[in-house]
């Protein structure tokens, strides 16, 4: 069975070094709490990557109409963020399968539990390498979407401009030409390692993935590993 996720990763570091038991500990300790509206969940470490879930709860107002009174009245209630998410201390990664907007939660929170200074950068993916780090290890590419930032048609014109590429020639020759405006591009990819997957890579801390269920983690870990060189 296939699935598709969208990765958010930035990097992180700490000021003082921590070690992934000391992480998992801080945050085990730190269920979510009914008072405070706050906390994590399903905290544990696997092959060397923390896992958990922050829960927090945030309270909000909505409109309702009355039609006993004819009036619309206003009623507080409260929404809850469920938001997963990862920490790879080994390739200096926190990621999140939700948004950025979600991920930047969990990185504001984390400051509020963690004693140590925590440090987040943000990625500037580069597809041309990644993609060229893929072919380097065995891996067959075809380019099947471009996405140009900057594209030039004749004198005097050029914007955005997203492609649909039906020849992989093609598509290297975008790249080659284009490699300092190249936003998204969109691969094909078979190997021996994994079943068939379409990766996509853009410029803005996120990529996606869409594989056999069974081959996603590891794929991921594949990528990361890449992704520590170049980014």
């Amino acid at each position: 069975m296939q699935k598709k996720v969208s990765v958010t990763l930035n990097r992180i570091s700490f000021q003082k070094g921590i070690d992934i038991d000391s992480l998992q500990k801080t945050l085990a300790e730190n269920p979510y709490n009914e008072v405070k509206g706050i906390g994590f969940s399903k905290t544990e470490v696997f092959e060397n990557v923390l896992e958990s879930i922050l829960i927090k709860r945030t309270p909000t107002s909505l409109q309702e109409f009355d039609p006993q009174i004819g009036e619309f009245v206003q009623r507080n209630i409260f929404v809850f963020d469920e938001i997963p998410f990862f920490i790879d201390l080994e390739n200096g990664f926190i990621y999140s399968f939700s948004s950025a907007s979600k991920l930047n939660k969990v990185k504001s929170e984390l400051k509020n539990f963690v004693s140590e200074k925590i440090i987040y950068e943000n990625l500037s993916l580069n597809p041309q390498k990644i993609l060229n780090e893929l072919i380097e290890n065995d891996f067959d590419c075809s380019i099947s979407e471009i996405v140009i930032k900057k594209f030039i048609y004749l004198r005097g014109a050029q914007g955005k401009y997203s492609a649909r590429i039906l020849d992989s020639k093609i598509g290297q020759q975008i790249m080659e030409e284009y490699s300092d405006e190249i936003q998204k591009i969109t691969v094909d990819i078979s190997s021996n390692f994994f079943n068939d997957f379409v990766l996509t890579i853009s410029t803005n801390n996120a990529f996606t993935i869409k594989s056999d269920k069974d081959d996603l983690f590891n794929i991921l870990d594949n990528l990361k590993k890449q992704i520590k060189q170049y980014a």
